[in-house]
Formats: C-alpha cells, structure tokens, sequence
C-alpha cells in the first residue's frame, strides 16, 4: 500500500512540475513572431494556418484592421509580444484559462486594393497536442468578428 501511495504522489508532484513549468515558460519574441505566410504546416497538428483562400478578407485599411484585431485578441486576454499594429504585422501570446498554457497567435494584414485587407493567421499551441479544435474555434470567432 505504501508503494502505491508513493507512486501516486510522485506522479502527481511530477505532473504538477510539468505543468507549473509550462505556465510560467517564457514566450520570447523572437521564437513566436512569424510571418504566416512565409511559415511551413508544422508536423503536429496543433496549429491554424490561414493563408491564401483561407485568409479572411475584410473591409478596411491596414490600420484599422489591425486595431480591430488587436481589440479582439487583447479582449480575450492576448498580450502582444511581437509586431506594430502600423505595419500590419502582429504576435500575441494567450493562455489557456485553467492551466495557462500559452497559444502564439501571428497575424498578417496585407492591403488588397482601397479599404480592403487580407487577413493571414498562424497560431500554435506548442504545450497542448491535441486540442487544434480549440485554437480553430478560438481564430473563427475572432474572423467572423471582423467580417461582421
């Protein structure tokens, strides 16, 4: 019995060290702030990669797009790390509620004509495999938001 109290305890003091280790790990700038359209599909399948057809179109300068998206994410508790709202080129960094496991968020606006923009998105969670579908959810909402 006293074994598997001590198995248990040690895999809870090793699953919290884990856990407390990627909460409080850092998120420097020059790791997380990518260009989404110059980054390849990574090999795990927790990312968002919008790009091409898939970027999100919207009325608007450069400028205004990117104080838009800025609002948005920082709404939801995003820190920008990274980028200038000016230049249409930003990184956030946002954590999971709970656990605080950190999402890198890129974004690309680029002018399409007067007033519009496009809208590229590259966002990752590198602490967290398997939960994609959160992320996906997470850049919808915040695309529909702008298109809205």
């Amino acid at each position: 019995m006293r074994i598997i109290l001590s198995l248990i305890v040690f895999g809870f003091s090793v699953a919290l060290i884990v856990g407390l280790g990627q909460r409080i790990a850092p998120t420097p700038a020059s790791i997380w702030h990518l260009d989404p359209a110059d980054v390849s599909a990574p090999d795990a399948p927790q990312y968002v990669l919008l790009r091409g057809r898939l970027a999100t179109q919207c009325p608007g300068s450069v400028a205004n797009v990117s104080a838009e998206i800025d609002e948005i994410v920082r709404g939801d508790g995003g820190r920008l790390i990274a980028g200038s709202l000016v230049e249409g080129h930003m990184t956030y960094v946002l954590r999971a509620r709970v656990f605080g496991y950190p999402d890198a968020i890129s974004f690309r606006v680029r002018s399409v004509g007067d007033e519009a923009a496009v809208v590229e998105v590259f966002s990752r969670s590198p602490a967290r495999a398997g939960l994609a579908h959160a992320n996906a959810a997470q850049i919808d909402r915040w695309m529909s938001r702008l298109t809205s």
